[in-house]
């Protein structure tokens, strides 16, 4: 399965520039069972333009965005403009994870993940892979047919933090 990672990090000085150590994680699990990640990340002025070509290059078959609140607004934009995005859309990091009732609020998003994301998204990846529902993931919400979300319960915290892969460097 192809996952495009979208990263805002608009108007931030030198955000650009810095390593995503938390899409490094979720990426090195994911190639470790057999996906492909990319990254894309808006730095600068928004511009949906480079994203838009990105989607029709690469054609994700999963689109995972990762932001902090006050980036939200450009997720939000990005939705507004870029409508239907191309596959099954989710939202990670801490904004989901403080305020996930944004689900509900942003039309076209179709899960979020409150809290740690290594398996949370691999999970994700692999029940689409094979047809399979959602809907029962640990640490996801994921809206259902009629606008319902499905609010399931978090995991517990990963102790073995060794047992992950080192992060994915070759994605940025």
């Amino acid at each position: 399965m192809k996952i495009l990672f979208i990263y805002p990090d608009i108007g931030v000085r030198g955000g650009a520039l810095s390593y995503q150590f938390g899409l490094g994680m979720l990426s090195a699990v994911l190639k470790r069972h057999g996906h492909v990640t990319r990254l894309h990340t808006l730095f600068g002025r928004y511009d949906p333009a480079p994203l838009k070509a990105v989607l029709a290059d690469y054609r994700p078959d999963l689109i995972a965005l990762s932001a902090v609140s006050p980036q939200f607004r450009f997720v939000k934009r990005i939705f507004e403009d870029l409508q239907p995005l191309p596959a099954f859309t989710i939202l990670g990091g801490p904004h989901a994870t403080l305020l996930p009732g944004c689900l509900a609020a942003t039309e076209g998003l179709d899960a979020l993940c409150v809290g740690e994301g290594e398996y949370p998204l691999l999970e994700l990846a692999d029940a689409l892979a094979q047809g399979g529902d959602p809907r029962a993931i640990p640490n996801l919400w994921v809206k259902a047919r009629g606008g319902e979300i499905v609010r399931n319960a978090p995991r517990p915290f990963l102790e073995d933090l060794d047992a992950l892969p080192f992060a994915d460097r070759e994605l940025v």
